[in-house]
């Protein structure tokens, strides 16, 4: 667990997390990924093809931004040095290990891990949970206008804190 400077500026928090700490996330899920824009329930819009998707697992290794719009549940990392835009459904699963900035928009269920060197900017549409264990800034608001709920450790929701 890291040190955090908590500090509000309206409705947002902003945490700066001195720790590090790394996650692994893995699911495999049976739902097709849509990297070409066909209609799927993943669309992934990377420069330069910079992701890679497998069901509705897709990753962002590589160095070029990335951009992600998922309809469902999907389990999505940024881990390369690029910016990454996720927009996501209830259910999502989302990891920002990378170093560049990392904005994500989480529907309700939704969870965020911001290990990253670089920013996280996080936008809840509902009730969901973000982990800033990072040395980046770490961003959250609640859509509804409610302020954000600073949970154990290194946890802020949305709505309400997950069950200890």
């Amino acid at each position: 667990m890291g040190l955090h400077n908590i500090e509000y500026t309206g409705w947002t928090m902003h945490v700066r997390s001195l720790g590090v700490t790394a996650l692994v996330w893995a699911a495999a899920l049976a739902v097709s990924c849509d990297d070409d824009g066909d209609g799927g329930p993943v669309t992934a819009d990377c420069e330069d093809g910079h992701c890679e998707c497998t069901g509705n697992e897709c990753v962002c290794p590589s160095t070029g931004d990335c951009d992600i719009d998922c309809l469902g549940d999907c389990d999505l990392e940024c881990a390369g040095s690029g910016d990454c835009t996720f927009v996501c459904g209830d259910g999502c699963s989302t990891s920002c290990t990378n170093s560049g900035n990392c904005h994500v928009e989480v529907g309700d269920g939704g969870t965020v891990e911001c290990a990253a060197n670089g920013d996280c900017h996080i936008t809840c549409l509902a009730q969901c949970s973000v982990l800033c264990t990072g040395s980046g800034e770490c961003n959250v608001t609640c859509d509804d206008g409610s302020p954000p709920i600073e949970c154990s450790g290194s946890e802020i929701a949305c709505g309400s804190c997950a069950p200890a």
